[in-house]
């Protein structure tokens, strides 16, 4: 057990101790401790990744995505257990069902790349709030 731990141990201290090196010693790719430890790499790489705007992104598609998919399945809930009629179990079944069958993506992007909305937020917000109804 010790072994799959090294395997996952090893490159991941090999990661990090590389990212506070200057490039040269990173190119050495050695898993000695970094002479001077560059702190300046991260502000390079959250500025030239753009990591706060991603992380804004990610922050409102998901929380968009947790109060969509919540909304519609209460919704969704009253009606199914307050009316009890044929209709009602077969979408209810329906639902379900695109629970467990596997969505197909080529046609799901397809989809969206026809309806114009593939590339943008409300595109994704809407596939995770398909994805997210229980």
């Amino acid at each position: 057990m010790w072994i799959i731990s090294l395997i996952i141990i090893i490159p991941l201290y090999i990661v990090i101790m590389n990212a506070f090196k200057t490039p040269a010693e990173a190119g050495m790719f050695s898993m000695r401790l970094p002479r001077n430890p560059q702190w300046s790499n991260f502000a390079v790489a959250i500025k030239r990744g753009r990591l706060g705007t991603g992380m804004l992104n990610s922050l409102m598609i998901s929380s968009l995505t947790a109060v969509g998919a919540n909304l519609l399945s209460a919704m969704m809930a009253v009606v199914f257990v307050r009316r009890p009629t044929r209709l009602h179990n077969f979408l209810f079944r329906y639902v379900f069902l695109g629970m467990v069958i596997v969505t197909a993506y080529v046609t799901t992007v397809q989809t969206l790349v026809d309806l114009h909305f593939f590339g943008s937020y409300f595109g994704i917000i809407m596939i995770y709030i398909g994805r997210g109804i229980p």
